[in-house]
């Protein structure tokens, strides 16, 4: 592969995870600021809701409304939380790239100072060529001057010598001749070498003017330079700093006894704060009780004042009347009075009392009218006063609460980080769905058949069609579907068969035979060793778990985690090198096995094949057997086998199929269903559906 082939692969690669990074990082600016909203609307409930709470009257209305308070401040709490989260992952990805900008820098300058050796070399090259190509050019001119004398010689010679020696004259002549040609010959070989130098000084020259171009491409685009590299060493200073301050946390007791001691005043906080509640909800049941005393007081004082003035009334009406009376006995004449006078009598003294009694009646009920409205005002004014300072109470041991809780989540993310966290986060699912599409490409390129150079072994073929009961007639898509779906499993296959003659190896050996074994051949069972190592681990801490009783959930997750970050790291880097021997048995093996179902007459391109081979079986490795172990729960795939119902919802076929949908099934499937409970329709992720072939259904 050329020099300029090398700057185009590393400028596409360069490119990709930019524009990966950028993306993520896009994407999170963009949560942030989400959460940052809903930050602000949380807070402008919080205070409307306040606002509303101030001026709340009945005790049912204070109630709701300080539930909806408390709910109000968990959402904020809630959402706080999630803003630390993302930006955390921002300030992590922010170190990531910081970090990958750093290791680009430094190979653009190691590749521009090597190819300013270079041009140091070839400049060197070219004076010696030039010196080359002078001094041949001298021995020319000498080499003419010679001919032209011996040219001049016979004629001079032929006077005054015999035939005999003009014979030599004429070898010596043809001698010279010859050598002349040879240093004319030399001439031209070094003016072609010298023109072929300067072609490729000027290639190189375009090159290094390109490769200057995108290191400002990169500097412009990540914004890097002067002030990014003091960036850089400011960040790690800072991380510097951090991990030695938690080595020395981890390495001492102070960071525990002051993380128990804020625990403990949390709780007492938490307590002290609770008991201020049950308090604050009992003095609103005793207010309550109040007010409903003295709605009852008032209600009996409405009866009393209506009884009043139904004797007022019937008083009145009994006045009238008897006036009435002693206007007709007036009018009738004394002698029909006469009999009636002392009656009379009686009744007008009746009648003063009665309205003497209604007048204090009156005076009575309109005093105690007064007072039971002062009484009233007066508890409200009292049950106000009461409310504002339980409210500005509570206001208070909320925020001393937040203050405390904040801290809390601080401490704890700066000592655990995300120890705890096992279950598959957006980033996760987001980067494992690229993994797979990129894998999916490469295996489809692996695995072509297109132009006349790649020959289809019919027999091999029609074994391969046959072990997965493909019914169709064979066509070429059809051949590299089944042939891509074999590599999974043959490669898949064959690293079950290593893992498990590493867990053989190792389960016989002794302590001393398996440090020996390790010493002499750690680079071919290292990735199972490791592997077995953390399995190990994780059954040993959850033993300790169950044994050791508490309350933490660190201790819980810890095996979990340890798996997780196991599989991580042979996600990203087990088998890494080419020369691995697993890889090259399991290259070897595939290739094999694809040579009994096609042929690639090309070397050239039979060679980008073999080359490869290499990458596609390593990152298959990775992603179906590492990086699918990385979270909780754990990933499945499903290849569908040939009849299956379409489906497609779980189902993808690059085929034009013109037929209905409900009538067709699976003829092969070339790349399985991955996602998480599969098998489960009303809880499962699908993070990459099946690629199928499809063919007719057969009814009945």
């Amino acid at each position: 592969m050329s020099e300029t082939d090398n700057i185009r692969l590393t400028n596409g690669k360069l490119n990709t995870h930019s524009e990966n990074r950028n993306s993520r990082i896009m994407d999170q600016i963009s949560s942030t600021r989400r959460n940052r909203q809903i930050l602000c609307e949380l807070s402008a409930t919080i205070v409307k809701q306040l606002e509303m709470t101030r001026y709340a009257e009945g005790a049912s209305e204070l109630s709701d409304r300080i539930k909806t308070l408390e709910d109000t401040l968990n959402s904020f709490f809630k959402a706080q939380e999630d803003c630390i989260k993302y930006l955390e992952i921002s300030l992590k990805d922010m170190q990531e790239k910081s970090t990958y900008i750093e290791k680009d820098r430094q190979k653009h300058i190691e590749y521009i100072k090597y190819l300013e050796v270079s041009l140091k070399d070839n400049k060197e090259k070219c004076v010696k060529l030039n010196e080359k190509c002078y001094k041949a050019a001298n021995q020319c001119r000498d080499l003419e001057m010679k001919l032209n004398v011996t040219k001049k010689s016979p004629r001079e010679a032929s006077r005054t010598h015999s035939n005999g020696d003009m014979r030599d004259y004429r070898g010596d002549n043809k001698e010279i001749m010859a050598e002349l040609q040879r240093k004319k010959e030399e001439i031209l070989y070094y003016q072609r070498e010298i023109k072929a130098f300067d072609e490729r000084f000027a290639h190189q020259v375009q090159i290094n003017e390109r490769n200057q171009l995108i290191i400002d491409n990169c500097k412009c685009k990540f914004g890097y330079g002067t002030e990014s590299e003091n960036e850089i060493i400011s960040l790690r200073q800072q991380k510097q700093t951090l991990e030695q301050q938690l080595r020395e946390a981890r390495n001492s007791n102070v960071y525990l006894n002051a993380y128990q001691n804020e625990k403990a005043e949390r709780r007492h906080s938490e307590d002290s704060f609770r008991r201020e509640f049950q308090q604050m909800q009992q003095r609103v049941k005793d207010a309550e009780a109040r007010a409903s005393e003295l709605q009852r007081k008032n209600n009996l004082l409405k009866e009393e004042v209506t009884n009043y003035r139904k004797i007022l009334d019937d008083t009145t009406n009994l006045t009238i009347q008897s006036e009435n009376e002693e206007t007709k006995e007036f009018v009738a004449g004394p002698s029909r009075c006469d009999p009636l006078a002392m009656e009379n009598k009686v009744l007008r003294d009746q009648n003063v009392k009665l309205e003497k009694r209604l007048q204090e009646t009156r005076t009575t009920a309109k005093t105690r009218k007064v007072k039971t409205e002062t009484r009233l005002e007066n508890l409200k004014v009292s049950f106000l006063h009461e409310f504002r300072n339980m409210q500005q109470s509570f206001e208070a041991k909320t925020s001393e609460l937040q203050n405390l809780l904040n801290n809390e989540v601080t401490s704890i993310k700066a000592a655990l980080g995300d120890t705890i966290n096992v279950s598959w986060g957006d980033s996760d699912e987001d980067q494992l769905v690229k993994d797979i599409n990129k894998l999916q490409i490469s295996l489809k390129e692996f695995t072509q058949l297109k132009g006349r150079q790649t020959v289809i072994d019919q027999r091999g073929a029609s074994a391969l069609l046959q072990r997965y009961d493909c019914r169709l007639d064979p066509t070429k898509l059809t051949v590299s579907g089944a042939l891509q779906r074999f590599v999974i499993e043959n490669v898949l296959k064959y690293t079950n068969s290593y893992f498990n003659k590493c867990i053989e190896n190792l389960e016989g050996k002794s302590n001393n035979e398996l440090e020996q074994n390790i010493e002499a051949d750690s680079n071919y069972f290292l990735e199972g060793i490791i592997l077995n190592t953390a399995s190990s681990l994780k059954l040993y801490i959850k033993e300790f778990a169950e044994r050791r009783k508490g309350e933490d959930e660190l201790t819980r997750t810890t095996g979990v985690k340890i798996c997780q970050q196991v599989y991580a790291i042979l996600g990203n880097r087990g088998f890494a090198p080419n020369d691995h021997t697993f890889l090259v048995d399991a290259v070897k093996h595939v290739l094999n096995e694809l040579e009994k179902c096609r042929q690639i007459k090309d070397e050239s391109k039979k060679k980008d094949i073999e080359e490869l081979a290499p990458s596609v079986i390593r990152e298959m490795v990775r992603i179906f057997y590492f990086k699918f172990q990385t979270q909780v729960p754990v990933v499945e795939y499903h290849f569908f086998e040939s009849g299956a119902k379409f489906d497609p919802t779980i189902m993808e076929c690059s085929q034009d199929d013109d037929g209905e949908v409900e009538k067709l099934v699976v003829d092969i499937c070339s790349f399985p269903l991955i996602g998480v409970n599969i098998s489960d329709e009303q809880e499962r992720r699908i993070f990459n559906k099946a690629k199928v072939q499809l063919r007719p259904g057969f009814s009945g």
